[in-house]
């Protein structure tokens, strides 16, 4: 995965084609629209972190079921097709298939790469209960609704000695990270900017965490091939690990199994700065499916952070200082030969470097040097509780935001340079 796009727009050039009529006053337009540029940029940027603005925005795309059209007509699956839809907290859709003999589950349409159905087989009460929820699923959402920034998935090869070695690296640069990083030094609860509001939820800090689940897990076999992503899992060797990032509404930034240092920090990173483009399908990644209704589970969530502090059973967790957590679960049964995990679990790896190096190699220091500031990471600033309260209750001080000033400034530039431009063309 190429990460220098994700900054693609702050190193955008503007170019000028002359045409007669304009000649005159060309330079003086150009000069407008780069000052209007530069304000945006520094004025109108969204400040809010890539994965709280799509916790609070991004809707997970529906995946799509084709079944045969036989158990849209016979119980119990008739009613739990059925009541697919708006009401539901599933991202799912059916469409009954009069050929078909078993039934698929695909990728939401928007994912135009996929090569091959997350599953496909027998649709029963159980396999559909897997297809919409697992129990790795289900610790991942709640770790997002209670406040986590990022979930690290760690898919284990059975080798102990890589998967206990990857583990490790991700753990040791989630706990720096966690301690070293600041979020953007900007109020995001701006009045007079949308974009810049935080919804209900969690509260807002850097909170880090890995789960690990195993390759071989029957009940899990769904989740992993969603975490595989459309490509597939074709190209993951099955002698190595490999890692996603979730974030948002079970949205999967990518998977890699050449994990470094520099690839968990930089796609940390990434989440962790200013979300530079607010369209979701122009930023990387894809969604999982999720029997979360997140609107109202977030409704919750900050309900919970709204409680006065003696109300609540347990003090907040420290962030500062806090080991992030890891949950390993066991492994069931082996799946059996007509499963999805029996047909082969293999994975495609979008990373911000095709490179496939041993992923556990590279030694763990306790004290690392201050990470790169490769992906749109943070501005330094300070994440104490005091810092965090003046920064939100700067939105009330007198004077205009720093928005409509951008905008007056934008407006005066433009007009200053068509006009300029206008008397130029008016001379002999």
């Amino acid at each position: 995965m190429d990460f220098g796009r994700f900054t693609a727009a702050k190193n955008a050039v503007l170019t000028t084609r002359t045409v007669k009529p304009f000649s005159r006053f060309a330079p003086s337009l150009l000069a407008g629209l780069v000052l209007c540029v530069l304000i945006a940029q520094t004025g109108l940027a969204c400040t809010v972190p890539v994965f709280r603005y799509a916790l609070d925005r991004w809707a997970p795309d529906r995946f799509q079921l084709k079944a045969p059209s036989a158990h849209f007509q016979e119980e119990p699956l008739a009613t739990q097709l059925r009541n697919l839809g708006s009401s539901s907290p599933l991202n799912l859709e059916a469409v009954a298939n009069p050929e078909a003999q078993e039934a698929t589950l695909s990728f939401p349409s928007r994912q135009k790469d996929q090569t091959q159905p997350v599953w496909n087989g027998a649709l029963t009460p159980d396999s559909f209960n897997q297809i919409v929820d697992s129990p790795v699923r289900s610790e991942l959402f709640r770790r997002i609704l209670a406040g986590d920034s990022a979930v690290w998935v760690l898919i284990e090869s059975g080798n102990v000695a890589l998967d206990d070695t990857a583990a490790d690296l991700i753990q040791a640069r989630l706990k720096f990270l966690q301690n070293a990083a600041t979020l953007p030094p900007a109020a995001p609860n701006d009045d007079n900017d949308p974009s810049n509001r935080i919804g209900p939820g969690p509260e807002l800090k850097i909170q880090l965490s890995l789960l690990r689940v195993r390759r071989d897990q029957n009940e899990e076999a769904p989740f992993i091939r969603m975490l595989a992503g459309p490509k597939g899992l074709e190209a993951l060797p099955k002698d190595q690990p490999a890692a996603a990032v979730v974030f948002g509404r079970g949205r999967v930034l990518g998977l890699w199994n050449d994990l470094s240092k520099s690839t968990i920090e930089e796609a940390t990173l990434f989440l962790l700065g200013a979300c530079s483009c607010e369209v979701k399908n122009l930023n990387p990644g894809w969604d999982l499916l999720s029997n979360t209704a997140w609107d109202s589970e977030l409704e919750k969530a900050d309900a919970e952070r709204l409680k006065p502090a003696s109300s609540k059973d347990a003090p907040p967790r420290k962030t500062e200082s806090v080991m992030p957590q890891t949950v390993t679960f066991a492994p069931t049964d082996a799946a059996p030969s007509n499963s999805p995990a029996s047909k082969g679990v293999t994975a495609g790896s979008p990373a911000p470097s095709q490179k496939t190096a041993a992923p556990q190699t590279e030694p763990i220091s306790e004290n690392p040097p201050a990470p790169r500031n490769s992906v749109n990471a943070p501005a330094p600033v300070s994440s104490s509780p005091e810092s965090k309260t003046a920064a939100t209750d700067s939105k009330s001080e007198p004077g205009p935001t720093r928005r409509s000033l951008a905008f007056i400034l934008i407006s005066v530039a433009v007009l200053l340079g068509v006009l300029a431009g206008i008397r130029l063309r008016k001379k002999p």
